[in-house]
């Protein structure tokens, strides 16, 4: 299998806003769930003709048991649900997406060079943020009817009515912002040492801020913040002091210069410092559905038990969401315990503390995926099930993965 494959799916692991079926399908058809298949099925084939064994990361079966034990509790509250022909498909679609990409991603961590290979596919689709930013961009100030189709959709969402969000390869501004940060995280992590590095992080800084999501730049400053504690430290150049100044000089010369600018300013300042409180919108709600789902889950012992049936919360949330099919109490802990039940929640926390204890290389991206998913739910994204596993497999005896040894004789 050739390896560009391999970075050609990471890049793409979170495109939802292309559907290859043209928004005429049961669903979306997305580049993941084109590409995974050709790959597992590629393997298959490589196997059975030439004898050879399908690689496997190592420390993958002891997830594989964990992950079967979740996905067979979520089946099992379908049977308890609301709305059974809507908890099936949503779980049905859910056990695809997990197990496509543990064979995909446990098989791309046991190839030689797995390190370039994911930096390549980080590198990939932070370039693919970009584009699609840009294209969202042009789409607000002049809406050409070609970049919304049914096989595309670079409308960007808008605060306040005002300011474009823009959001990369997803629909929605949070998961576009996570999905940067992981790549991100990736090209800071597995990429060479030098000038280019800097730029390509800088790029994914500014293209998670974009999205104006809190749940993503928290994951970010999680990350940040690992670094930094973890003993290493950003050099303070002359260059960067000056890239400084002069975005401070930018920001405060209306002011000086003039009356409008002060005011344009004013506005957007206002409307951005909102974000940062839970007196917002947005931030109200996330506590209103955090709540409820609590409220839900802890009705009667059957709730506690098996929950109201995987995928069926927005059923529950449509006094905050009247007629959306796709309400959720936006936390993946509280989404599980409600739907699903005390024990799929709590297999969840089992997952993420096996992948903090088992893969030091991972910490930092696994605290900041827990992070995230405290205000949010990423668990229909195949990247959280990705960086799970990264974190359950012992990269530590992959010397692809491996640094330097230090050891002398």
């Amino acid at each position: 299998m050739n390896p560009k494959v391999f970075s050609l799916w990471l890049a793409l692991i979170g495109a939802t806003r292309i559907d290859l079926l043209g928004s005429v399908g049961p669903l979306v058809m997305t580049p993941f769930l084109f590409i995974a298949p050709i790959i597992v099925m590629g393997f298959l084939w490589r196997s059975w003709t030439k004898g050879e064994s399908i690689p496997m990361a190592a420390g993958a079966s002891g997830f594989l048991l964990a992950i079967t034990f979740l996905m067979g509790i979520l089946v099992l509250s379908t049977f308890a649900s609301y709305d059974l022909s809507t908890s099936a498909r949503r779980v049905a679609l859910l056990v695809v997406q997990v197990f496509l990409v543990l064979a995909v991603g446990f098989s791309m961590l046991s190839v030689p060079g797995s390190r370039s290979i994911l930096y390549r596919g980080a590198k990939w689709g932070l370039i693919l943020v970009i584009l699609f930013n840009g294209l969202q961009l042009i789409s607000w100030l002049v809406e050409p009817v070609w970049l919304s189709n049914g096989f595309v959709d670079l409308r960007p969402g808008f605060y306040f009515g005002v300011i474009p969000r823009l959001t990369g390869l997803s629909s929605d501004p949070n998961l576009g912002g996570f999905g940067t940060v992981v790549f991100t995280w990736i090209i800071w992590t597995y990429g060479p040492e030098d000038r280019s590095k800097v730029r390509w992080v800088s790029l994914g800084t500014l293209a998670v801020l974009l999205t104006l999501s809190r749940s993503a730049v928290l994951a970010g400053l999680v990350c940040v913040a690992w670094h930094i504690f973890s003993g290493r430290y950003f050099l303070v150049t002359r260059f960067r002091i000056l890239v400084l100044i002069c975005g401070v000089s930018a920001l405060l010369l209306p002011y000086a210069l003039s009356p409008w600018g002060s005011d344009f300013l004013d506005g957007i300042a206002t409307m951005l410092g909102t974000r940062l409180t839970l007196e917002e919108g947005s931030g109200s709600q996330h506590t209103q559905l955090i709540l409820l789902g609590l409220e839900v889950a802890t009705e009667n012992l059957k709730h506690l038990a098996i929950g109201i049936g995987y995928g069926n919360a927005f059923l529950e949330t449509q006094s905050i969401f009247p007629g959306n099919q796709y309400g959720n109490f936006h936390s993946l802990l509280v989404t599980m315990f409600a739907e699903s039940g005390l024990l799929a929640a709590a297999l969840v926390v089992v997952l993420f503390i096996g992948a903090y204890q088992r893969n030091p290389q991972t910490r930092a991206l696994v605290v900041a995926t827990f992070i995230f998913n405290i205000f949010q739910q990423s668990h229909t994204e195949p990247i959280t099930w990705l960086i799970l596993g990264m974190g359950w497999t012992s990269w530590q005896t992959d010397r692809s993965l491996s640094e330097p040894s230090d050891n002398t004789a």
